[in-house]
This record gives C-alpha cells, structure tokens and sequence, in this order.
C-alpha cells in the first residue's frame, strides 16, 4: 500500500511478499500486522492502532447530548402532567389541547433522538473495546519516518528496526523484538 489512507475498525492484515505500507496513514482499531513499515527514503508513515482521538471525543459529545436531550425529557414529562393534573380539576378533556399535543410531539421527537444517540454510543464503545491490548506487529523492517501511535501515545521511530512489536506498556508505546513476543 503505497501513500494510501486505510481504515478499519477491526483489524489489518497484510501478507505476502509484498504486504508493505508505505507512506500515507492506516488506522485498524485492532491492530496492525505487516511485512514492512515505511522505506528507506524515510517516508512518512503513520500507523494507529486501538481508541482514536476522534472516537472518543465522539463518545464525549453524544454522552452530553444524551444528558441534556434526557433532562429535556423529564422537564417534558413533568409537563404533561401537570398538565393532566390540572384538567383533572377543572374536569376538562385537554385530548386535542394544542399545548399538550405540541409537548407529546417534541417528547416522542426527543426519545427517538435519545434511541438514535444510544445505538451510536453503543456503536464507539464497542469500537473502543475492540481497541483493548491493539498492537503493530512488523515482520521484516520498519524505517525512520514512521509514526506509530496506540490510543493516544505516538512513537516515532529512528532507527531502522527489524521483527518488532509495537505494544502499549505502562503509558508508553515500546518496541518489543518480535522472538520475545513468539
């Protein structure tokens, strides 16, 4: 793969004589596991692999907006009956008032919008779960140029580098001979 821009929130496998990224950025939430990373030309490379920033900070927003779509909720259902509440005194039928008819509206409008929201959160976490102990595995060589990030955590690497595991340890991604891992 060459200057390309791959993402999958599985896993990326690439085999062969020639399973090589070179250049460009792939991003597998699983991991990553290749012959060759970036070339001597020292290309830029970037490979990520577990939660990207972009996933979490889409679990951030629609937590919030699930919060302030069911706090809307409660204020709407609080409505409705004091609504009722108050028709029940005067002994009224308020089935076609215009107000309660405008608040059961914008409350089935607020649950779907809430249905909607927890099926995506659904969605990222699982995302993000998938992402748990990701590695980047480098059969054969890994250039200088490279970029390795997990979660958060970026490496850049230096030095050319033969049969490696890139893991997450204790806060750091490090380079793991690919013999201690087999």
């Amino acid at each position: 793969a060459l200057s390309c821009n791959m993402v999958s929130y599985d896993r990326i496998f690439m085999e062969g004589k020639r399973a090589s990224l070179v250049g460009g950025y792939a991003y597998g939430t699983s991991g990553i596991e290749v012959n060759t990373l970036g070339n001597v030309n020292e290309v830029k490379t970037q490979v990520h692999v577990g939660a990207s920033t972009e996933v979490l900070k889409e679990i951030i927003d629609i937590q919030g907006r699930l919060a302030d779509a069911n706090a809307m909720l409660k204020k709407i259902t609080e409505g409705l009956t004091q609504l009722e509440a108050i028709a029940r005194e005067k002994g009224i039928d308020i089935s076609t008032d215009e107000r309660r008819i405008a608040l059961l509206r914008t409350k089935m409008t607020k649950q779907a919008e809430i249905a909607s929201d927890t099926k995506a959160l659904d969605r990222l976490n699982d995302i993000v779960e998938r992402g748990k102990g990701a590695f980047v595995r480098v059969i054969h060589e890994v250039y200088p140029g490279t970029t390795v990030t997990i979660d958060q955590t970026m490496l850049r690497v230096k030095d050319e580098q033969h049969s490696i595991d890139f893991v997450k340890r204790q806060g750091n991604v490090v380079m793991t001979a690919l013999d201690d891992v087999l």
